[in-house]
């Protein structure tokens, strides 16, 4: 038996969920880029002007986290998106019994049901109408 370590790794590529992944990094950027200001607009609140350090590192995680996410997205969109999707034949053969059944509720409908049924009935296709009263 011979694998092709190649494709397999390349099919599993294929496979990995980096949109996903991506969309999630996008997203935990976005939160720590709202949690650095908000923390920002509160020490300025207190009169603190300088912005400290931890701040600065949450921006640049914010950032990191935003860009990965991009990068992850678009790997997937534009690179793997052709492996993802497959050829799929479908395959169509008519009926062996093309005669239909129809069925109708009726949950007061006396007024128009036997027009209805009339209509059906008068189809070449249509061997039975049945009326289930749905009351």
């Amino acid at each position: 038996m011979s694998f092709d370590h190649d494709s397999h790794s390349a099919s599993k590529l294929a496979a990995a969920p980096l949109l996903l992944y991506g969309v999630l990094a996008a997203l935990a950027g976005l939160v720590l880029f709202a949690a650095g200001s908000a923390a920002d607009i509160v020490l300025h609140a207190w009169g603190k002007t300088a912005i400290p350090g931890w701040v600065e590192r949450l921006y640049l995680a914010s950032g990191v986290a935003l860009w990965t996410g991009a990068a992850l997205s678009a790997i997937d969109l534009i690179v793997l998106l052709k492996g993802k999707r497959r050829e799929r034949t479908v395959t169509w053969a008519p009926p062996a019994n093309p005669a239909l059944t129809v069925v109708l509720t009726a949950y007061n409908d006396e007024a128009s049901i036997s027009q209805a049924v009339r209509d059906f009935a008068s189809h070449p296709a249509v061997r039975r109408v049945i009326v289930v009263d749905n009351n």
